[in-house]
This record gives structure tokens, C-alpha cells and sequence, in this order.
């Protein structure tokens, strides 16, 4: 938790484990497919390079890799206060004041198989539109929506007193 007196800052960075999955599993497929559909004559190994399923993988792999590389290059953080919740991006930073939040709201996404998988909805004061954060696309999750319960509590225990 965050510690109300020294108000410490929590930061959270962006999960990429599902881009380094992906891109290594089309690259383990895509490579187990060109070892399969290769030949042998003789004791050379020889590629069939007219299939045009290994170019189809070859640009899969490529979209891949590139929006892992995209990803590592926009280095996405998200940091917690009691005092504001900033996302952090190499080209902008937005900053969300506490006081400025009108309500936050923990729901569950229809369709998902995982029960504990959650959308967390801000309503700020003086916008229309609700800033949705997924925290399961950020690492430590768990601690991040122990920290957004904090500030939904704090955050009713001001609207309680007005």
C-alpha cells in the first residue's frame, strides 16, 4: 500500500509477456514448418522456398516482432499515488488528480472465462468521457487493484463527508 504520509509513488510497467510469447511461438512454428516441409537429397537439406504458407509466417513473424519492438519503444508505466494516477509514456504523460475523481467502479468483462479478470472505470469531475484501466495488462496486478480498492475507498469516504 501506499503510505499516506510520505505519499511513496507505486509504478507499474506495461506488460510485454504476451508479445515475447506470440513472436517465440510463430517463430518455433514457423522454423518446425520449414525443418517439415524441407528435403533431403542426398545429405543436403534443401528448402522448398515456393510455399507460400512459410511467407505467410514469415510476415507474421515480422508483424510480431515489430509490435514487440513498438511496445519496448513506447515504454508504458503507470504510477499510483494517493495524489494522482499518471500513465507514463515516452511521447506524453497524462496525470489524473484524486481529488478530481468523481467515482471508481471495478467491473468484470462479459465474455471472459477468468472471474478475477476486471476493468477498472474512472469518472472524473469535470469530463464525460470514463478512463478504463485493465490491470492485468500491467505487472503486479494484484497489487495495483488493492491499491485502486484504497483510493475507491478514500475516494467514496470524500463524497460521504460533501
Amino acid at each position: 500500500m501506499i503510505d499516506k504520509k510520505t505519499n511513496n509513488v507505486e509504478v507499474f510497467k506495461y506488460n510485454l509477456s504476451f508479445y515475447y510469447s506470440s513472436t517465440l511461438i510463430y517463430f518455433i512454428v514457423f522454423v518446425v514448418y520449414v525443418i517439415v516441409r524441407g528435403q533431403f537429397v542426398g545429405n543436403i537439406y534443401k528448402l522448398v522456398t515456393d510455399d507460400p504458407i512459410i511467407y505467410v509466417f514469415g510476415i507474421i513473424i515480422l508483424i510480431a516482432l515489430i509490435s514487440l519492438i513498438y511496445n519496448i519503444y513506447r515504454k508504458r508505466n503507470l504510477e499510483v499515488t494517493n495524489e494522482y494516477i499518471q500513465y507514463t509514456d515516452r511521447a506524453k504523460t497524462r496525470r489524473i488528480e484524486t481529488k478530481n475523481i468523481e467515482y471508481i467502479k471495478f467491473i468484470r468483462e462479459k465474455g471472459r472465462k477468468y472471474k478475477n479478470f476486471r476493468l477498472i472505470f474512472l469518472k472524473q469531475k469535470n469530463k464525460k468521457r470514463i478512463t478504463i484501466i485493465r490491470p492485468f495488462e500491467y505487472e503486479r496486478a494484484e497489487i495495483l487493484i488493492k491499491l485502486f480498492s484504497g483510493l475507491k475507498n478514500k475516494v467514496e469516504g470524500r463524497r460521504a463527508d460533501v
